[in-house]
């Protein structure tokens, strides 16, 4: 892949549809598209990874994250990469973006919750530096009958 080429910026209000149908591709039981815009637009950090070398296209973005900085931590509410440019090296390429904002935000701590199914994730998240710290029961719907836990994860900052 090429990372060179690869960015994070604000999104833009015009872009919100492209993060909520790449959400809606990529989740068993993703956040709704008002959930989303109001991220977008209200106290959070939503950013876009793009392949700067064309953005003048939907499909430079390559997937999305939510952050929210609270004192000297920062959660990762969610990050979801496109499915067409999953399984890259993105999600990791991402991860390590995450730990440079961390930083720059003054933040010493990271956490973030993963579905207990999500071997995926949390294999990039443990080889980035990221530990379980505990669990929340049935935290996930599966279905409407149906939920699973969340790993709590973290990450300790280092100058």
């Amino acid at each position: 892949m090429y990372f060179e080429t690869l960015s994070i910026r604000p999104i833009t209000d015009e872009e919100i549809p492209v993060i909520q149908a790449i959400e809606r591709a990529s989740s068993i039981h993703p956040w709704s598209d008002n959930q989303l815009a109001t991220c977008a637009r209200g106290n959070y950090t939503v950013e876009v990874f793009v392949d700067s070398s064309d953005e003048s296209s939907d499909d430079s973005i390559m997937g999305y994250w939510i952050l929210q900085p609270v004192v000297d931590e920062l959660n990762l509410l969610s990050i979801t990469i496109s499915q067409s440019h999953q399984g890259r090296g993105l999600g990791k390429w991402a991860m390590t973006r995450l730990h440079e904002k961390a930083q720059l935000l003054a933040a010493k701590t990271i956490f973030l919750e993963v579905r207990q199914s999500n071997e995926v994730a949390q294999h990039v998240y443990k080889s980035t530096g990221f530990i379980e710290v505990g669990r929340r029961k049935d935290y996930y719907p599966l279905t409407d009958t149906k939920r699973e836990d969340a790993i709590l994860m973290k990450s300790v900052i280092t100058d």
